[in-house]
């Protein structure tokens, strides 16, 4: 289980207990596939932004590497 997938589950699981807390176990069953839903979203948004980080970095290190040979 990687840390996306604890993720999902913490929400899905505080998403139950506060729909237990507001409807009882009814409540509970209906918020913890929403939570996880929710949980699943944010932890792809969070890939995609790391993967955009790196992308960004790799650009950054290529326009970087252009200005040295040009100095040169």
């Amino acid at each position: 289980m990687n840390r996306a997938d604890v993720q999902v589950l913490g929400l899905g699981v505080a998403f139950g207990l506060a729909g237990w807390s507001v409807a009882g176990p009814v409540g509970a069953v209906l918020a913890f596939p929403v939570g996880t839903w929710v949980g699943g979203r944010l932890a792809t948004l969070s890939e995609q932004v790391e993967s955009l980080e790196a992308r960004i970095g790799e650009l950054e290190a290529e326009r970087d590497g252009d200005k040295r040979l040009r100095k040169h």
